[in-house]
């Protein structure tokens, strides 16, 4: 191929990408949210506890102060898990916070616990006490298309950074 096409090749290639992300931004900049009683948490985190438990941490993490009741973790009769975003961010079915914590037990083992644990039990069973890396309340926005494009459109700014 004729050096000369190669560039064109790729001068052609790098505006499609860079259109693309236009569009994205113009997208995100449609997108009104409102904030309210029910908000869209969205985060990301240190690692992979997708299929972990999640609790609620006290302010200097040293205690938890929320945690479900094991039939809590399921959606009918479905773990309750989140939904995966684009960026690595996760979509919260659960309760997640800037103060959460993940136990190294998944959704579908807690769902079969006789009874609920105690606090201390279950603070042992923590995996990692920070693990939440970004976390945003995106307002009423619950469709996974909106979330997304305000992801790809670097508009998260438009959420509230919980942490």
């Amino acid at each position: 191929m004729p050096s000369y096409l190669k560039y064109l090749y790729f001068g052609s290639f790098s505006l499609l990408l860079m259109g693309a992300c236009n569009t994205a931004k113009k997208k995100a900049a449609d997108i009104q949210i409102e904030f309210g009683a029910k908000p869209t948490i969205i985060y990301k985190t240190k690692g992979d506890y997708r299929d972990k438990v999640p609790v609620t941490l006290s302010e200097d993490r040293s205690s938890i102060v929320a945690y479900p009741a094991p039939k809590d973790v399921l959606k009918g009769d479905e773990p309750a898990l989140p939904v995966a975003l684009e960026d690595g961010f996760l979509l919260d079915q659960r309760g997640v916070g800037p103060n959460t914590a993940f136990l190294n037990m998944t959704y579908t083992a807690y769902a079969k616990l006789e009874q609920v644990p105690v606090p201390d039990s279950l603070y042992l069973m923590i995996q990692e006490p920070s693990p939440i890396v970004e976390c945003y309340n995106c307002g009423n926005i619950r469709k996974v298309e909106k979330l997304n494009i305000l992801i790809k459109g670097k508009a998260l700014s438009k959420c509230k950074k919980l942490n």
